[in-house]
């Protein structure tokens, strides 16, 4: 019995302390969409897939990460990675897993149906250790689980996840094979722009024994330039100036010992960048006099029709006369929505007016892209005019509105002493008439008006009279011959 409980004890230390079952690092890369476009991103779909994958113990690199990784070092295309970038990331994000996916096929009518496909690459060796494609469609499931059919894309993928995933590895030796040649202890690369130098400094790990007399260089682009080896023989230095073709170019480096054996190492990969990002802008609001207007707040929409990391951005308003009165700056990528409240940058309000909206962008070649485009503030709400007669028992009321941007709707009610409404009118136009049936023996009543107006932009004016017919033409006569009868008597 002793001797079982050794035993048990044993294997109880075995299987908490195995590396199989410590958790792996993984980062889950953007899922590609290529039912949006050639480099679409799902980006729900790929938070979808996060979370499926969290149930399988492994421990998930966070999507902030990733996407700060992927900026930093210009990853544009989605569904797959150089071996350089795996290599960063292996680095960088601690990933011991790289899991990148593409989305082949997403309906949601008339029938839902889904096709994914994954990659899980181990980022020791850059090497592809499982991959699966999947589809499935609600029509396939119809038969198989009539009790409990998926009535919408998100039914089915609850469905489908898990079967794309079953298949998943559990056991992984994520330290892969041993590595022969060149061991390197650190790389830098910096490519600049077009026609200016790159510069590359290398450690070589003491492990490779690099044997004094040693010659090095670099290749890139199908050219040889030379290195130079330091007095310890394990660091290497090298420049070269950057190719003015756009492009990918890998560098690698060699090392000739004296025996004649050559050794040799990829350092990376780096981009060059000729052509200058482009650059949309969207104004969202209502449209007047062919201009897109706006009174409280204005949504600006940013899109880049080929992505791409940016450096910085700037956003500047411009008045009527270019002066600048707002102007702002930032680091890293465009947020997709910018909302001006129509102030200034001093926190003044901006007066009505036509101001011009520019954007300009810096990506990490420092090529400029911008664009710009007119809007209009129109901050004045409806100023109504009004015009009262009187005849008889009648009343009439002619409005117009003295500004010239169209009204959504208005409203009055005329009050008798004590506050009975004898009258209510609205309409969506001006100018406007509205007739008021006074009631019988009503001599000697006051009647109190209340108007409101809303013009399209949601501007807004409320008007309130105590004494609606003083403003007859014929009491504001009468009160115009007491004042000048009053000034001949002072005088």
């Amino acid at each position: 019995m002793k001797f079982f409980r050794l035993i048990a004890l044993a294997l109880l230390l075995v299987a908490v302390f195995s590396p199989a079952a410590q958790a792996r690092s993984l980062a889950i890369f953007p899922l590609l969409d290529l039912t949006k476009d050639a480099n679409g991103v799902n980006f729900p779909l790929t938070g979808y897939l996060r979370r499926q994958a969290g149930k399988l113990g492994d421990k998930l690199i966070s999507d902030k990460k990733i996407m700060a990784f992927m900026v930093r070092h210009r990853i544009r295309t989605l569904g797959r990675l150089d071996s350089q970038a795996i290599a960063e990331a292996r680095k960088e994000l601690g990933a011991d897993l790289i899991l990148l996916g593409t989305v082949c096929q997403l309906d949601r009518a008339p029938s839902a149906a889904v096709s994914m496909s994954l990659q899980l690459i181990r980022t020791s060796d850059g090497k592809t250790i499982w991959t699966t494609i999947r589809d499935l469609s609600q029509n396939d499931l119809q038969r198989l689980l009539a009790l409990s059919e998926p009535k919408t894309l998100n039914d089915l993928l609850k469905v489908y996840c898990p079967m794309l995933l079953a298949s998943f590895p559990r056991e992984i030796n994520t330290a892969g094979p041993a590595r022969k040649g060149l061991s390197l202890s650190s790389i830098v690369l910096r490519p600049e722009r077009p026609g200016q130098p790159v510069v590359c400094r290398v450690i070589i790990s003491a492990t490779s024994r690099i044997k004094p007399g040693s010659e090095a260089s670099v290749q890139v682009g199908g050219r040889v330039y030379p290195a130079t080896l330091n007095k310890e023989e394990y660091g290497v230095t090298a420049s070269w100036p950057a190719q003015e073709t756009a492009g990918t170019y890998q560098v690698t480096l060699v090392v000739k010992q004296p025996s004649g054996r050559r050794e040799t190492a990829i350092l990376g990969r780096y981009h060059v960048d000729s052509t200058p990002p482009s650059l949309v802008i969207h104004l969202v609001g209502k449209k007047l006099d062919g201009l897109v207007t706006f009174s409280r707040s204005l949504a600006i929409i940013t899109t880049m029709p080929e992505p791409e990391p940016l450096d910085r951005w700037t956003i500047a308003v411009f008045d009527k006369d270019n002066e600048i009165i707002v102007d702002q700056e930032d680091a890293g990528q465009l947020p997709e929505r910018i909302n001006w409240n129509g102030y200034t940058s001093s926190g003044l309000p901006a007066l009505d007016g036509v101001y011009l909206i520019k954007i300009t962008a810096w990506d990490r070649a420092g090529l400029i892209a911008s664009a710009e485009q007119k809007v209009s503030l129109r901050r004045t709400p409806p100023k109504i005019s009004l015009k009262v007669e009187k005849k008889g028992r009648r009343l009439r009321l002619a409005l117009a509105d003295s500004v010239t941007t169209p009204v959504s709707f208005w409203w009055l009610r005329i009050y008798q002493d004590g506050g009975r409404v004898i009258k209510t009118a609205s309409g969506d136009h001006f100018p406007a008439d509205v007739v008021v049936d006074l009631p019988e023996h009503a001599d000697g009543s006051r009647f109190e008006l209340m108007l409101v107006a809303r013009d399209v932009l949601g501007n807004r004016s409320r008007r309130q009279v105590k004494d609606l017919l003083a403003l007859t033409e014929k009491a504001q006569a009468q009160q115009q011959h007491e004042i000048e009868s009053q000034w001949l008597e002072d005088f």
